[in-house]
């Protein structure tokens, strides 16, 4: 079951990865501008951090971010449900479970939610890198 879960998921964040490196690369008519756009995909502030250590502004860029939301559904799906105790620095004696949410925010309840947004994402990038490919023209006549 986890290997064809993870089959899926690594599917899921290549086709994200990739639509999104389009768009990126077919919305600039210049390869500098490429790399401005394109950077944001890659420095996501908020990827391994404590949600409570996130600035407030920053937050909304969480939620934009496809790799944040992959790495949510997978930790979330195999770790999420899993109630042994563990000792956490700064958190004492706690589940598995419990860590996850109070440290990450991180909650098994949203592992649809998480399959949903991912699939979103791919459907959105694949609209925009269709439509830049049909409406742009960036060619010297």
């Amino acid at each position: 079951m986890f290997d064809e879960f993870f089959r899926r998921v690594s599917f899921f964040c290549t086709v994200n990865f990739i639509y999104s490196t389009a768009n990126c690369s077919f919305q600039t008519e210049h390869y500098k501008l490429e790399h401005i756009m394109d950077f944001g995909k890659s420095y996501n502030l908020s990827l391994c951090e404590s949600w409570q250590r996130i600035p407030p502004w920053w937050k909304w860029y969480y939620y934009l971010s496809p790799m944040a939301w992959t790495l949510y559904g997978l930790v979330a799906s195999q770790l999420g449900d899993i109630t042994t105790n563990i000792s956490a620095p700064g958190f004492g004696q706690t589940t598995v479970q419990g860590y996850l949410h109070s440290y990450f925010n991180y909650k098994h309840s949203m592992v649809g939610v998480c399959a949903a947004v991912l699939i979103g994402f791919v459907c959105l990038f694949w609209l925009v890198f269709a439509l830049t490919i049909r409406f742009l023209n960036f060619q010297k006549r």
